[in-house]
């Protein structure tokens, strides 16, 4: 996730991922860039609650310019 650049597309100087012990519920703040949800090792169940308005700006989809990787500590 990040947050979004002064001009509104992704700040990726701002990018960092986390890891979910399974028993956390997550909330985005409005305006963050996030990637669905991805099981990385092992099964995974995910419920997912959202409000959609129908307009055109609902959902905004970037594309990366080249992958960024995901370092687990």
């Amino acid at each position: 996730m990040c947050l979004p650049a002064g001009d509104g597309p992704p700040g990726l100087d701002t990018i960092g991922a986390f890891l979910g012990d399974g028993g956390a519920g997550i909330n985005y703040h409005l305006g963050v860039w996030h990637h669905p949800m991805r099981v990385i090792d092992g099964p995974g169940e995910f419920v997912m609650l959202r409000w959609d308005d129908g307009s055109d700006v609902d959902t905004t989809w970037y594309r990366l310019q080249r992958p960024l990787p995901v370092l687990l500590e």
